[in-house]
């Protein structure tokens, strides 16, 4: 769920106390009972004599709007004292340090106080403490906190039991006294912003919080010159790098948060597999020639590699396979990702689970160390960034030959006219030959036929997306009687293997050939390795023309004609990450 805050437009005290009378919920733990009500919540916090602190810091502290450009105009002492509805948990003179948030105050940290304190203590609607029930609701901050009516306890901190002090009813809500402080608990994006062991990430993430006005859940009041003003206008905050979960209080996740120096030597570790060039060359098909862009390859490099960082920090609890999330503890949580044998990152959990961090790597990336409970999660903030490249962000890269968009036709050559992009078999439980070990990745794979009986067919696919790392890379290749059980006699396919990976402005590539002739195995769906431990110089990670190309030149000589077909029936390629 999205972090919803109202934004008010009127200005002045009288427009905005109307605004915070609007009717509230009518369940019936929210009524007011006005009956014995004598005072507003502001005069009965006063009368009470037991949170005079607590008066005192709320004078002070402001309604904060000037997140949204609004200037601010009220302290809680007049919000308190206006006709809106609340709750608010006080607590008692000499059970914590008041001076600690006026001093916060007296050096402009309103928000600070005003979020972690003030609004701690507060909630909208009335919890007068009649009802026998446990309840979980959500606080003026957007934390959730229990409210336990049988026990008498809000948070865990017990309630006064002197009558005098509890549940005092009055006439925009309930006053309780607490014996202690509410204990606040930060979100795993304060945690980062709170831990000084993570002051560089925050610095990075601070110029990244946004919010986005939604207008169908906001309501609108009179028009002032031709303009809209919203009387209840409603935002979602959200930050344009850390996911949602970061932030939302009803989610449960567990995050690995780097310390400032496993930040900066995440940022050592990843930057190399990023290694863009200033310009990169490609032929364009409609102009018939070369073409070089520019990139901003420095600026690049660092913003995908603090992407990794980050697409590798969150997990949502309710994702990960065999966790019981409803009943997560510190203690079980630091288990299960010590003892896991794969977690699925939230950047990727809606892929299928195709992108894991596996053992034995999941019980050295805590390092050990126990997590600091957050109000949506668990945080371990870690001393190094123990991730590995193909397990976290070199993934495997698959193109599948029928894919046609993959084909780069200015180096194929010697196909057949009417179908130079290769014609496409789909392989079904109807016309599979069983005979054939092994399975068609998705299920199809392409044919390329010669121009004629004497060519020899040349097929160049490009390779987007390849970081500056190193690969395996494999061809898989399918049987010519995948389909057509009656070819008691199929032919293999020969073939070398060009991999072309730099490209100067006039065209010509750096390139590397295979050593050897590779001949198809016709008994099953074969995969070949073509180049082994080949690593780019240079990333095209996001480069959305330029790429790799790997070409296939068939090999066929008149002695092999008996034995191999000059078509050449082809699944995939694919390109494995090594460790580094």
């Amino acid at each position: 769920m999205k972090k919803i805050s109202i934004k008010w437009f009127k200005s002045g005290l009288i427009g905005l106390l109307a605004i915070f009378g609007m009717a509230s919920c009518s369940d019936d733990h929210f009524d007011l009972n006005t009956t014995n009500a004598t005072g507003t919540l502001w005069e009965n916090l006063v009368a009470s004599g037991q949170a005079d602190d607590f008066t005192k810091i709320l004078e002070k502290t402001i309604v904060n709007k000037k997140s949204y450009g609004i200037p601010a105009t009220i302290t809680y002492k007049e919000l308190l004292n206006s006709p809106r509805v609340f709750t608010v948990w006080a607590p008692k003179d000499g059970t914590y340090d008041a001076q600690k948030w006026l001093d916060l105050l007296a050096e402009g940290k309103n928000e600070v106080v005003e979020k972690q304190f003030v609004r701690n203590h507060i909630a909208n609607y009335n919890y007068s403490g009649a009802y026998a029930k446990v309840e979980k609701i959500m606080l003026y901050n957007s934390k959730y906190a229990e409210y336990n009516v049988p026990e008498n306890t809000f948070k865990g901190v017990s309630i006064s039991s002197d009558p005098k002090f509890k549940n005092i009813p009055s006439t925009n809500g309930t006053l309780h006294i607490l014996e202690n402080i509410a204990p606040y608990a930060p979100s795993l994006r304060e945690v980062i912003e709170t831990e000084t062991s993570t002051s560089d990430m925050y610095e990075y993430i601070l110029d990244k919080d946004t919010l986005m006005f939604i207008e169908w859940l906001s309501t609108e009041g009179s028009t002032v010159n031709g303009k809209i003003q919203y009387v209840d206008s409603y935002f979602v905050e959200s930050n344009k790098i850390l996911p949602s979960i970061a932030m939302n209080e009803d989610s449960i996740s567990a995050a690995f948060i780097p310390c400032n120096t496993a930040w900066q030597e995440a940022i050592a570790k990843i930057e190399p597999f990023f290694n863009l060039k200033n310009k990169y060359t490609y032929f364009d098909e409609d102009l018939n020639k070369f073409v070089t862009d520019s990139v901003r390859a420095d600026s690049l490099k660092e913003l995908y590699a603090k992407r990794v960082i980050f697409n590798n920090m969150f997990y949502s609890l309710r994702e990960q396979p065999g966790f019981n999330y409803e009943d997560a503890t510190v203690s079980s949580v630091k288990n299960f990702f010590e003892t896991a044998d794969s977690l699925v990152s939230t950047a990727y959990y809606l892929s299928s689970y195709e992108y894991h961090q596996h053992a034995p790597y999941c019980n050295t990336l805590t390092e050990g160390k126990t997590p600091l409970e957050a109000s949506n999660g668990y945080a371990f903030i870690t001393d190094h960034f123990n991730f590995h490249a193909n397990k976290a962000w070199q993934y495997d890269i698959v193109i599948e030959a029928e894919h046609t968009f993959y084909l780069n036709q200015h180096y194929c050559n010697y196909l057949l006219s009417s179908s130079p992009s290769g014609i496409r078999h789909q392989v079904t439980d109807g016309n599979r030959n069983d005979s054939v070990q092994g399975r068609v990745r998705s299920n199809a794979y392409q044919e390329f036929a010669p121009s004629s009986s004497a060519s020899k067919p040349v097929v160049s696919f490009n390779i987007p997306n390849v970081l500056s790392g190193t690969y395996d890379i494999y061809g898989v290749f399918v049987p010519e009687n995948m389909t057509d059980p009656s070819n008691m006699t199929p032919k293999a396919n020969k073939f070398t293997a060009t991999l072309m990976y730099d490209f100067d402005a006039k065209g010509k590539a750096s390139e590397i050939k295979s050593e050897e002739t590779f001949v198809t195995n016709t008994s099953k769906v074969d995969t070949i390795l073509l180049f082994k431990d080949f690593k780019f110089p240079y990333s095209y990670y996001g480069v959305s023309k330029s790429a790799p190309v790997l070409s296939l030149q068939t090999v066929l000589s008149v002695a092999d004609r008996k034995t191999i077909t000059p078509t050449l029936y082809i699944d995939c390629f694919i390109l494995k990450g090594k460790d580094e």
